[in-house]
C-alpha cells in the first residue's frame, strides 16, 4: 500500500490499525498538503451494509465544521476499497501524552478538555454522536489546539438510528435532542477522558 495512489492521495506511511480499517499519512499531490487516509479493509467494503454505513459516516462527519473537531476533506471508493481523506493533525494523543508525562495538572487539564467538549457540542447540537470518545481519539497539536478525532475503525460519527436504545455503551457519547427529556449524556461519560488525563487510569465502565 506504501507508495501507491488512491486518487490524488500518495500513501506515505501506515499510522494506525484497527480490525476493520487502516490509517495512512498520506499526500495530496494535487494540493500538496499531508493528508490522514482511512481505508476500510477490502472485505468489509465488499459489505453492501457495512459500505453504505461507512459512507453515512463521512456524509455525518462532512457535515461538521469545528476548529476542535478533525475535517473531512472527500469520500472515494476506488478498487473495490472504500476511503476517507482527513486532515492530518501533527501532534500526540491524550493518551501519548499521559504516557510521557504522567497526570496533568487541573490548570492544564481543563482547558483541554474543555476544547475537547466544545468539539463535540457542535456535533451534538447537529445531531451527531461520536461513539468512541476515549484519550487516544482525542489530539493535541503543536499550536495549542485540541481535535477530537476518528479512531482506526470506522463509523465513529453517526446519527443514532431510530430503533437503537438510548443507553451508551462505557466509551459512548451519544447526543440526544436539544429538548430531549431524557437530558443531555451522562457526565460520567463525558468525564471518563478527563479522569483518565488527571489520574493516568483507565475509567471503570462501572
Amino acid at each position: 500500500m506504501i507508495g501507491t495512489e488512491i486518487g490524488t492521495y500518495r500513501i506515505v506511511e501506515k499510522i494506525g490499525e484497527g480490525g476493520m480499517g487502516v490509517v495512512y499519512k498520506a499526500i495530496d499531490t494535487q494540493l500538496d498538503r499531508v493528508v490522514a487516509v482511512k481505508a476500510l479493509n477490502p472485505e468489509y467494503s465488499r459489505d453492501p451494509a457495512l459500505l453504505e454505513r461507512f459512507r453515512g459516516e463521512a456524509r455525518a462527519q462532512a457535515k461538521l465544521n469545528h476548529p476542535n473537531l478533525a475535517t473531512l476533506y472527500a469520500f472515494l471508493v476506488e478498487n473495490g476499497a472504500a476511503y476517507m481523506a482527513m486532515e492530518f493533525v501533527d501532534g500526540e494523543t491524550f493518551h501519548a501524552m499521559l504516557a510521557r508525562r504522567g497526570p496533568i495538572p487541573a490548570a492544564e487539564a481543563v482547558p483541554l478538555f474543555r476544547q475537547a467538549l466544545a468539539g463535540i457540542g457542535h456535533a451534538h447540537r447537529l445531531g451527531i454522536v461520536h461513539r468512541d470518545i476515549k484519550p487516544s481519539n482525542i489530539m493535541l497539536n503543536r499550536e495549542g489546539v485540541v481535535k477530537v478525532m476518528e479512531s482506526k475503525e470506522p463509523m465513529n460519527w453517526t446519527r443514532p438510528l431510530p430503533s437503537e436504545p438510548r443507553t451508551a455503551e462505557p466509551t459512548a457519547v451519544r447526543a440526544l435532542p436539544p429538548n430531549s427529556a431524557e437530558g443531555p449524556p451522562p457526565r460520567t461519560l463525558k468525564g471518563c477522558p478527563l479522569f483518565e488525563e488527571k489520574s493516568k487510569e483507565a475509567a471503570s465502565p462501572g
